[in-house]
């Protein structure tokens, strides 16, 4: 027993003023009790406090009277043996809804209760159940229940901080996607600062990043504004976390006010002075007391944006010449720039800085069931663009965790779905709360930026003049028969920043970023069945797209077969199909196996002759101004950036072993072979090439000797198989002359050179 804690509740010296109040906060936290009554006075008929109670065994409810005295009980303490009599008498409860009797008594002190008059009182009261608790049963009881109460603060300032942290977890929840408190998983979050348009060009350079502490140390009135997802309400969460730490309250006397923006609005009418002083009665305010006003959510006002301007300037009003309160405000992006201008007369901007893809990795680490997945995910989302182009915030972390959850452990497998749920989160689909009042103009704001992307991307532009967008809108309500408010929707759909940049000056709409512009269009190819299946797929404009379209159809058999059934017009495609195709596969990844290892077949087979027939001089290509290693370089590249997932191992090793067992092996063959164990390579298994050289050895072409030696090299082989082989190859160049003259013009001729015809065979 922690003595000081023990004197320090001794030392209590009112019964209602100092013991009571804790009583109250302690019996509240008890586990099974249900409500808590405060009976002190002239009508407590014994019973200083009744207490609630669930028979969690028989179920029902029993009724506690506590009996509380300051200082020790001894045999002839009379007043006790009193209220214990009272405690016979029925009473009324729940403000005299309910009648009751008490059938439990709980003696309570803050001192001794001693044996002789713990033995009195139940010789007294044998009939009744009478519980002593004493000073050291209270420390203990305090201890487990209520240990904020050691840390030197008020029982009413630890009462109104537990309270904020309350508010505070639950802020944390209405704003995860998981729909559980992300404490445990809080990556710290930093800010820029949001400069006035007119310095923008003398401190574009500069983008110094801050901690919430730094800038309100700077700025006492901020606004904090980003995007959906972003984790602004997070952000607020953490810093009233923080502050409602008895420690850290005792260290600054700062305590922490959390509301939202309308509560502010439609309780207090935008007055910070009426929101503080209703604070302070709820408190013990201190001679140097601080707060820190932290309000969520500006931009879920109802209220027109001049309006918010108004809010904004009265909430700064209202405490301005307080030095001892600061203010944090959150909102999404603002880019109106008069109101930026407005806002500036009372307050730094500030935006949340976009997470780092370390930071990703370690909030989807911490998400995800599978801890094993941390180094695969960093390899695969610096390969995935898609996954780059997406805004990287706790939002789309959080999101491909729960993807990655569910076993879908590829990157390029994910992006269809991530993009799709990140989609339905920003335009509003499970959060009705943000503006939309039912799922019918959800459906109308897909279905409108559906065709606004179409005619971008059918039309080659980058943006849609603000009356094309209208035209698509009214047309596409007006079929409809659809009961809505139209300018109000259309509003909404115009400011959604997260999809949306709107130029009020050229009074045009633009895709945030290509890739939405692309994702959406592809959800217009799903809607109307209007894919078209061609070798324009791989082309760099339309590709993008038909990897989401493949990724929204995911189990698409008969697509797959119409994609290998392409007949190509030139080279270009075919290239575009070794640089892309994998990604194809990957998106479509519900299709039966066996169609994708007849693709991945097709694949490595067409890379294997159009490699042979490039080096050989067989067809007209640009790649003919490259060396043949070179050439043989970037396929490999290619092919393992496309095809280095685990998805494909399968069907890899079952091509490989196909390769293997067919007979009279040409150069193409070689190269097939190659191409498809080198990928393996890149899968870390390293003894892919030693069958190829064991069964091969001096016979595979000299280009194909040259590929393992860089190939293994890049990718640190170990196999001593692989080693023996590099090394007697570096011999044999050093020995032979011819040899090393043809890998001079291999490695630095281009193919078109019609000097480099020498017969491999010959140069070995």
């Amino acid at each position: 027993m922690d003595t000081k804690k023990t004197e320090r509740i001794s030392k209590l010296k009112h019964e209602v003023n100092d013991l009571h109040p804790i009583l109250e906060v302690l019996f509240k936290r008890l586990p099974q009790i249900s409500n808590v009554e405060y009976t002190q006075g002239p009508q407590e008929m014994g019973a200083d406090f009744v207490l609630t109670k669930v028979d969690e065994t028989l179920g029902g409810e029993e009724y506690i009277g506590c009996v509380v005295k300051v200082g020790k009980i001894k045999q002839d303490h009379q007043e006790i043996v009193r209220q214990i009599e009272e405690c016979e008498i029925k009473r009324k409860i729940e403000g005299g809804k309910k009648e009751i009797f008490l059938t439990e008594i709980w003696v309570i002190t803050n001192e001794n209760i001693t044996g002789g008059a713990q033995e009195k009182i139940h010789h007294r009261f044998n009939n009744k159940n009478v519980k002593f608790i004493s000073g050291e049963r209270l420390v203990l009881l305090i201890d487990k229940h209520y240990p904020e109460y050691w840390k030197d603060v008020s029982v009413s300032t630890g009462e109104y901080l537990r309270t904020v942290q309350k508010k505070a977890d639950e802020l944390s929840i209405a704003g995860s996607v998981l729909g559980s408190n992300n404490e445990d998983h809080y990556i710290p979050q930093t800010l820029e600062r949001v400069r006035p348009k007119k310095q923008l060009n003398k401190l574009r350079s500069r983008k110094t990043k801050f901690t919430i502490e730094q800038a309100t140390a700077q700025h006492p009135f901020i606004l904090v504004e980003a995007q959906m997802g972003t984790g602004k309400s997070t952000l607020l969460a953490e810093v009233a976390r923080k502050l409602s730490d008895s420690e850290t309250f005792n260290l600054t006397h700062e305590l922490p006010v959390l509301i939202t923006a309308k509560e502010l609005l439609e309780k207090y009418h935008s007055n910070c002075t009426n929101l503080i002083a209703e604070v302070e009665k709820e408190n013990e305010p201190l001679e140097d007391q601080k707060y820190t006003l932290l309000i969520d959510a500006l931009d879920e006002l109802k209220i027109p944006a001049g309006e918010r301007i108004d809010f904004l300037e009265g909430v700064a009003q209202s405490i301005n010449g307080r030095p001892n309160i600061k203010l944090i405000i959150t909102t999404r992006n603002i880019d109106n720039p008069e109101q930026e201008a407005e806002i500036e007369k009372h307050y730094a901007r500030f935006r949340l800085s976009y997470l780092t893809i370390a930071q990703v990795i370690g909030l989807v680490e911490n998400y995800c069931k599978d801890k094993t997945i941390a180094t695969k995910l960093s390899k695969d989302i610096n390969k995935s663009q898609l996954f780059r182009k997406l805004p990287k915030t706790p939002i789309s972390a959080i999101l491909l965790a729960k993807l990655l959850n569910e076993h879908v452990q590829e990157i390029p497998s994910t992006m269809t779905e991530l993009y799709e749920k990140y989609m339905e989160l920003v335009i509003g689909r499970w959060d009705m709360s943000k503006g939309l009042q039912s799922q019918r103009e959800y459906e109308v704001l897909l279905n409108v930026i559906i065709n606004s992307a179409t005619m971008i991307m059918e039309n080659s532009l980058l943006d849609l003049p603000i009356g094309d967008v209208r035209s698509l809108f009214n047309q596409y309500v007006d079929d409809r028969n659809l009961k809505i408010e139209k300018e109000e929707l259309f509003q909404k759909m115009l400011f959604k920043s997260e999809i949306f940049t709107f130029n009020e000056q050229r009074q045009t709409l633009r895709f945030r970023h290509r890739t939405f512009t692309e994702f959406f269009f592809a959800k217009g190819l799903n809607r109307d069945s209007t894919a078209t299946i061609s070798q324009e797929i791989y082309d760099l404009y339309w590709n993008t797209s038909y990897f989401f379209y493949l990724g929204l159809r995911r189990d698409c058999p008969e697509i797959l077969e119409q994609i290998n059934n392409i007949e190509f017009t030139n080279d270009r495609y075919e290239l575009l199909k070794i640089f892309s195709h994998g990604s194809f596969l990957l998106a479509a990844y519900l299709t039966p196996y066996k169609q994708i290892e007849k693709s991945v077949t097709q694949s490595f087979s067409e890379a294997a002759r159009l490699y042979d027939d490039v080096v050989n001089n067989r067809i007209e290509s640009p790649l003919t101004a490259l060396p043949s290693v070179q050439i043989l370089c970037l396929f490999t590249s290619l092919l393992c950036e496309n095809f280095s997932y685990e998805y494909f191992i399968p069907a890899l090793e079952a091509h490989a072993e196909d390769l293997f067992t067919s007979p009279n092996k040409e150069d193409r063959d070689f190269a097939e072979l190659f191409l498809t164990e080198s990928v393996l390579i890149t899968l870390k298994n390293q003894k892919a090439y030693d069958r190829l050289i064991k069964d091969y050895g001096k016979s595979i072409p000299v280009q194909i000797q040259a590929g393992i030696m860089e190939h293994s090299a890049d990718e640190n082989n170990d196999s001593p198989v692989v080693k023996k082989f590099v090394k007697n190859f570096k011999k044999r160049i050093k020995s032979n002359l011819g040899l090393r003259k043809y890998l001079i013009k291999m490695y630095e001729s281009p193919v078109y050179d019609e000097s480099q015809g020498i017969e491999s065979k010959s140069a070995q």
